[in-house]
């Protein structure tokens, strides 16, 4: 991501020159030299967080708003741009050892190298309108300028492969040269795509022409080579022969589109060890290593069939129906095992990985076994460097449409992004919101970082919300996990633990349910420590140390080693019901209105000495008559009511992930 650089601070016409004697010296701000530095400079709100030694779940962390330009290279390093920054040689020299690098340099990619023995950085930074390169030996202009793409830049063999809006070039960043080839053509707008083949690089325009660099020289591949005008999509393969998506010649509209392969060179040598262990894999016991075996020989081309012929008549039926699978190839390309019914292939969105997501209406064919094929329509299939085609699950495409949502791929995950939701992770068998609605507008996914930091980018605003599970979130939150026990009961044990009955009895314990015996008791009405009702002389609370607090309905009154302190509740905070006043390790939560929770912090050298954090509402029990509200011995609070309902609430504002597996998709 790259944003305009920070304002140089300026002074007022008036601020005089220097400041009066008497004032008192101003300690000079030193640099930013550390990620959490980078977070506090950026919200000071944070200032006392501390990074955690290790990671929350990623619903549970931060959601940091980053101001200053932010890059993620290669490596999996963040640069982020500041002018408080130390200077940039100083920060290469440890560059190597560290994963946040904190420049003055507006940096557009980092290209990695070996150099003595260790890894250093070289640099491609924007100095105003110029290219600059910055590495240990200091800063040389680029000769050459263009209108790079360095999202889609990639560190090839010491070099830099790197699309523009006029071709693709590849740079020495040592040498400071530059291997340039035009791919133009006046009436198509679309972008220049970039792919390593199994010896060089592919460049073509989208529904344009191609070129490949290879022996250090670009070449034009023609119509005379196999190679058309209106050229879609590039599938390179194992063997060095390439499937191509093009645009059909017989379609009246020229819309259609049809696959095809060509052979880029006469020979690549390739593992026959290596493919003849795959195709003993295809008669497999386990479907899933059948099913990986396939999907990794359909990314070899005509180089592995004579293979494929000779060893057939070796394996058992099984492995012989899927080697036809393969070699049905021969007459008409495929994506991977994936067979098109229709000529509608579209590209639907590129990847960061120089991958693609290609949508079919009229779907795709997949081998079953028995010579059967199942049908996917409509299709999304995903097309990424160094793996094999991929269909799309239906939990991540279900609520899909084309031009209406976009698809981004980091390792594996996958993430879905329209207008209304935002942006959301794939979870297997549901996506999950990243970011609640006032986030949203950091609708564009970037990346993730090697220490996990999810980044997402707002373009209009300049700015990333980096998503740090390093970084517990401060928010107030309150999550609850709903129990309705339909036909049966609910209530408590000796230990305070919640139970649910029907038929047998369980008990909410830390991590699981856990069995009751036969003759163990389960309360069901409020002991006498919890009343209902509460005069105004008994205390709401009464704390191990002595310390008691009383009302809970238009204020909190303390009394504390003889000192008496009263705290006037705020409007939105004035009860309606009984009080029920419960301390957490750090917090006090009060219950005095139905389907509301209060929750409060104590600031001694404060006034006044107590401050409300959050009013919760979502998924509170709306009843002025619990049966019963207390905290658990996983200091969980729990709120019995309607004789067969359990609310359970985490103070702490996170669910531990052995209860989140057992909650609902839609409570957890």
């Amino acid at each position: 991501m790259q944003h305009p650089a920070p304002p140089q601070a300026t002074l007022p016409a008036t601020q005089p020159a220097t400041q009066p004697a008497t004032s008192p010296a101003t300690a000079p701000v030193p640099p930013a030299t550390t990620w959490i530095e980078v977070v506090r400079r950026n919200d000071g709100s944070i200032a006392t967080t501390q990074p955690l030694k290790y990671p929350v779940d990623l619903r549970d962390a931060a959601r940091l708003i980053i101001r200053d330009p932010v890059y993620l290279c290669p490596r999996g390093d963040l640069w982020i741009t500041r002018d408080d920054a130390a200077p940039t040689p100083v920060v290469l020299k440890a560059a190597n050892n560290e994963q946040v690098h904190v420049v003055r340099d507006r940096v557009m990619f980092v290209h990695w190298a070996t150099a003595g023995g260790a890894m250093a950085p070289t640099l491609i930074i924007q100095d105003g309108r110029k290219l600059l390169r910055v590495d240990f030996n200091g800063r040389k202009p680029l000769s050459f300028d263009r209108a790079f793409d360095w999202s889609r830049a990639f560190s090839w063999f010491g070099r830099i492969a790197v699309p523009s809006n006029q071709g693709a070039s590849i740079i020495d960043p040592g040498k400071l040269t530059e291997h340039f080839v035009a791919i133009s053509d006046e009436t198509i707008k679309a972008p220049v795509r970039i792919l390593l083949d199994a010896r060089g690089v592919l460049a073509w325009r989208v529904d344009g022409p191609a070129a490949r660099f290879v022996d250090d020289q670009w070449s034009a591949l023609t119509p005379d080579n196999g190679w058309p005008t209106r050229i879609v999509e590039l599938m390179p393969l194992l063997d060095g022969s390439v499937v191509q998506l093009i645009r059909s010649d017989q379609s009246p509209d020229q819309e259609a589109v049809e696959l095809r392969s060509v052979s880029l060179e006469a020979a690549v040598a390739i593992d026959e060890h290596a493919v003849v262990k795959l195709i003993a894999q295809l008669s497999d016991d386990e479907d899933t290593k059948r099913d990986n075996a396939s999907a990794e020989l359909a990314r070899y081309g005509p180089a592995v069939w004579s293979i494929l012929d000779r060893e057939r008549a070796k394996q058992p039926l099984e492995g012989q129906g899927r080697i036809e699978e393969l070699l049905a190839t021969k007459i008409k390309p495929r994506l991977g095992r994936l067979t098109p019914t229709s000529d509608d292939l579209q590209p639907a969105c590129y990847l960061r990985d120089g991958g693609v997501v290609l949508y079919s209406n009229a779907g795709v064919e997949m081998p079953r076994g028995n010579g059967e094929t199942r049908l996917t329509a409509p299709a999304w299939i995903a097309v990424r460097p160094g793996r094999s085609v991929q269909l799309l699950a239906p939990a991540l495409t279900d609520d899909a449409m084309l031009g209406k949502v976009r698809f981004d791929a980091w390792g594996e995950e996958w993430i879905i992004t329209d207008e209304i939701a935002g942006p959301r992770r794939f979870m297997g068998n549901h996506v999950a919101p990243l970011v609640a609605e006032p986030l949203r507008r950091f609708n564009k996914f970037f990346g993730i970082d090697s220490r996990g930091r999810w980044i997402l980018i707002d373009d209009a605003a300049n700015e990333a919300l980096i998503i740090d599970p390093f970084i517990a979130d401060e928010t107030p939150r309150l999550p609850v996990w709903t129990i309705t026990v339909e036909g049966g009961s609910i209530g408590w044990n000796d230990q305070n633990w919640p139970v649910q009955k029907l038929g047998g009895a369980w008990a909410l314990v830390e991590d699981r349910w856990q069995t009751m015996k036969d003759d163990e008791p389960i309360r069901t009405f409020a002991p006498r420590d919890t009343p209902t009702t509460a005069p105004a002389d008994t205390p709401l609370l009464e704390e191990p140390d002595g310390t008691k607090w009383f009302d809970g309905q238009t204020h909190l009154r303390v009394i504390r080693g003889g000192e008496k302190i009263e705290f006037e509740l705020p409007p939105e905070a004035l009860g309606s019901m009984p009080a029920t006043l419960i301390r957490t390790a750090d917090r006090l939560f009060l219950f005095n209105a139905p389907g509301r929770v209060l929750r409060f912090r104590e600031t001694p050298s404060s006034d006044p000495p107590l401050k409300l954090e959050g009013v919760f509402t979502q998924d509170i029990p709306n009843t002025d008559e619990p049966t019963r509200i207390w905290l658990d011995p996983a200091a969980r609070l729990v709120i019995a009511h309607g004789g067969n309902k359990l609310a359970v609430l985490f103070p702490e504002g996170r669910v531990p992930p052995a209860i989140a597996k057992m909650m609902p998709v839609t409570d957890e």
